[in-house]
């Protein structure tokens, strides 16, 4: 035989095998599709009680998972009102954060039912999927199967009717992978089940990865966040500022918001910045600008917007809807892991309101056990925003750098202690007054600035003297 004809006898075997199990239960297409996407995104599946469901042939075994699935086993046509009622029944009984829908089907769907799954999905903020027998290049149903492996052999040979050689099965499952498209058609099957929009804890993934490029590089931060904080790029620095960022991670664990308070080039930014980057949950960084012409009353669409951007998804009325029913049902079941905001520098834009955007932030995501973090100058805070205030956040002072954290920072980028005169250590001090720690050091490395003194080229100069006189 032709390969083609091998193929599609292979297929033709799978196919048949699963038209032999039940339609229903643990032992059936419903438990074989359990173990089907359990296998596809990490979750544990259970199926629900027999009967009315609520839309649901299975659940997840965890609430906070909170991902559904309908199982459809038909060597027919499909009746259109029977599955989209399915949809109606989840969206009523549904209360869990995220939702997905999927069609598993041993026949193929037509394209306007397949249409009419979407529409009604998106318009209920459910996401959907369909695994069904389409015929080219291959069935998606075949390709998740085959993805599950042993587990789904294993199920085959033990409850199918037909009772099917589990040696052929595996060889039929192997020859399946072969096909040129199975690879490009699983890694687009596991895409589509892994997005931020479908579970919380992929937008957590999607945006940890977010966070790693965005704090990352200058250019990158410069280009995200409105200014060079490239913490993720200093990875090996002292600890400085210890006591500080200990002091924040009391103060949130405790469920305080914090407002970092300090002069120019204090490290407000860079400190908060290191607490973003590291916050183990979903965490959302925004620099005062990103807050001109938005509106207190407009905060929900704001927040969600700022979410899809640093989820790495793009923004559209049906994810919007997601989102939308997300935040809503974390204010009746807590999220699995905190929402961190950080708000950058509101001094930046003394025009705003910032006591009412704030009010109406903290009220937010006190909603959802959120939490959030300020940076901003003394003055201004305590003149212009605390009086407006209807909350009462934790205040942590950002200190004037101190000798102890220059010297420590000198060292380690390897200038010498020795080869500075108090005079020079002290220019180096207000230096750090106007940049973020790690910035300034490489401009006194490299040479690309200078303290108001001038003696960031003196210091280059007797770091690049040491060096060569070091050289055999």
């Amino acid at each position: 035989m032709c390969p083609e004809d091998i193929m599609r006898e292979r297929l033709t075997d799978l196919q048949s095998a699963l038209l032999t199990i039940k339609a229903v239960g643990t032992d059936g297409f419903e438990g074989f599709l359990r173990i089907v996407l359990t296998e596809l995104t990490g979750i544990p599946f259970r199926l629900a009680a027999s009967g009315l469901q609520g839309g649901m042939d299975g659940d997840a075994a965890l609430q906070s998972d909170g991902v559904s699935f309908e199982a459809k086993r038909y060597s027919g046509r499909i009746p259109r009102t029977e599955v989209l009622t399915k949809i109606a029944d989840l969206a009523r009984n549904k209360d869990a954060p995220d939702r997905l829908w999927v069609l598993g089907a041993t026949t193929e769907v037509s394209t306007q039912l397949a249409s009419a799954v979407k529409e009604d999905g998106d318009r209920n903020a459910i996401s959907t999927l369909i695994l069904d027998w389409t015929a080219d290049p291959l069935p998606l149903l075949a390709v998740a199967a085959v993805a599950t492996g042993d587990h789904a052999i294993d199920f085959l040979t033990t409850h199918c009717t037909s009772k099917p050689d589990r040696k052929k099965l595996a060889q039929t499952f192997e020859g399946i992978s072969k096909h040129p498209d199975f690879s490009s058609l699983l890694r687009k099957l596991k895409s589509n089940l892994n997005v931020s929009t479908l579970a919380y804890v992929h937008s957590v993934e999607v945006n940890q990865e977010w966070r790693a490029v965005s704090f990352g590089s200058e250019n990158t931060a410069r280009e995200r966040l409105g200014q060079a904080l490239a913490v993720n790029a200093q990875i090996a620095l002292p600890s400085v500022r210890a006591t500080q960022r200990d002091q924040v991670k009391s103060s949130l664990q405790s469920g305080q918001s914090v407002i970092l308070l300090g002069g120019e080039g204090h490290g407000k930014s860079w400190l908060a910045a290191q607490i973003c980057c590291n916050h183990e949950g979903l965490a959302l960084f925004a620099s005062a600008e990103q807050f001109d012409g938005v509106a207190p009353q407009a905060l929900d669409e704001y927040l969600i917007e700022l979410m899809i951007k640093q989820t790495g998804d793009v923004s559209d009325e049906a994810i919007r809807l997601r989102w939308r029913h997300r935040l809503a049902a974390w204010q009746n079941q807590a999220s699995v892991s905190s929402l961190l905001l950080v708000v950058d520098g509101i001094n930046q834009r003394q025009s705003i309101r910032w006591d009412r955007i704030l009010n109406g932030l903290q009220e937010r995501l006190q909603a959802i056990g959120g939490q959030l973090v300020v940076t901003v100058r003394p003055q201004f805070w305590q003149e212009t925003v605390t009086p407006g205030l209807i909350f009462k956040p934790k205040q942590i002072n950002v200190p004037e750098w101190s000798p102890d954290e220059r010297n420590q920072l000198l060292q380690h980028y390897g200038i010498s202690l020795d080869w500075l005169d108090a005079a020079k250590l002290s220019a180096i001090r207000a230096f750090f007054g106007s940049q973020s720690p790690p910035c300034h050091i490489m401009t006194l490395q490299l040479g690309k600035g200078l303290p108001p003194t001038g003696s960031s080229l003196s210091i280059f100069g007797l770091h690049r003297e040491k060096t060569l006189k070091k050289r055999p």
